[in-house]
């Protein structure tokens, strides 16, 4: 076997990009682009070799890290995408903006290995970790899924409970769960309550339209403070 046969695939394709690049180091913003562009155009396989090139040419990466782990979810290798979340996540562990959505990846990653108790645990822990609404929703999708469903009604309690005033996020997202189950009259109330807080959010009006309700001051509806909900 020649030496050029023992090299890694990744290393492989860092010395091409290299060479492509005039024979300067490989650039990580490049990288990403380019794996993005192949993602956009289906090559999917492409993209992840892409990104864990560059997640190896610069360790530090969070956001390749990330992006590999997306590519792996929608790959079907929910353990690889855990892995690449998970380093993301020591790197961006207090990044407001990027943290949530690692967070995201890795309680996807989990479920799609039906790790339950594992997933059960991670969200609890991240909810009193943060405490932020999203983590609370995120938490009471999952416990949905998952079949735990008045754990969930709970989660969705003190996302709404711990949300900002002008925030009417917790209760659109408790709206989708009423209407998962088919309760309408919970549905429209949780809906009313968003309408309340912010009447111009973005598709609300047609939300409460689709079930016969006509947006305007008199469907306004105060959420109960403290957020107690059927």
């Amino acid at each position: 076997m020649t030496a050029i046969h023992k090299l890694s695939p990744i290393f492989v394709l860092l010395l091409t990009l290299s060479i492509l690049g005039c024979s300067l180091p490989p650039n990580n913003y490049e990288m990403r682009n380019e794996a993005r562009l192949a993602a956009y155009h289906g090559e999917l396989e492409q993209a992840r070799d892409l990104y864990a090139a560059a997640a190896e040419n610069e360790p530090n990466d969070a956001l390749a890290q990330y992006e590999l782990g997306k590519i792996n979810l929608k790959l079907g290798k929910p353990e690889q995408a855990q892995f690449a979340f998970e380093k993301a996540y020591t790197i961006k562990r207090e990044d407001k903006e990027l943290a949530p959505k690692i967070l995201d990846g890795i309680a996807e990653s989990l479920f799609q290995q039906d790790r339950i108790e594992n997933l059960t645990a991670f969200l609890a822990r991240q909810a009193d970790y943060y405490g932020k609404p999203r983590d609370y929703i995120r938490q009471a999708k999952y416990l949905t899924k998952s079949g735990a469903v008045d754990e969930a009604i709970i989660a969705y309690k003190k996302a709404a409970h711990f949300a900002p005033a002008e925030d009417p996020t917790p209760y659109l997202a408790i709206a989708d769960f009423y209407e998962s189950l088919n309760d309408v009259e919970n549905t429209i109330t949780s809906l009313r309550y968003a309408y309340y807080i912010n009447p111009k959010h973005f598709g609300l009006a047609d939300k409460l339209r689709s079930y016969g309700i006509v947006p305007g001051p008199t469907i306004k509806l105060e959420p109960p403070k403290p957020a107690i909900l059927r």
